[in-house]
């Protein structure tokens, strides 16, 4: 493994476990790095596999006011994971409404990126 790739994986774990990732002395920081991991790395696992529970509790409110409210999670090569709630699974219904919507690399990423967007637009 390159030094280069080395730097990229150290910049990975960075963000997957919430840590600052310090292009210039990331050589040092790597012991720093272990310790966060080890305090705070069950914590960043659970709240992605949160999300998609959070993603699910979100759509089964909608469910209790619209029997229609339809919910997706799906893989595709092209775009990667992909977390939709609809007011209507049919798409050529005018008063359809897309209630949260989110991309990702994981289905983790997918469903926190769906939830991020539902908050901050109005329902």
């Amino acid at each position: 493994m390159s030094e280069q790739d080395f730097k990229n994986f150290h910049r990975l774990l960075c963000e997957r476990f919430g840590y600052v990732h310090d292009e210039n002395d990331w050589k040092r920081d790597q012991l720093s790095l272990i310790e966060h991991i080890a305090a705070h790395g069950e914590q960043a696992e659970c709240a992605r596999r949160d999300a998609i529970r959070q993603l699910v509790a979100r759509h089964a409110e909608e469910l209790e006011k619209n029997d229609y409210a339809y919910f997706e999670l799906a893989y595709t090569r092209r775009t990667g994971w992909m977390a939709w709630i609809c007011s209507n699974h049919r798409d050529d219904d005018r008063n359809r409404k897309v209630l949260a919507r989110g991309q990702g690399d994981t289905p983790e990423a997918a469903c926190t990126a769906a939830n991020e967007q539902a908050v901050k637009e109005p329902k």
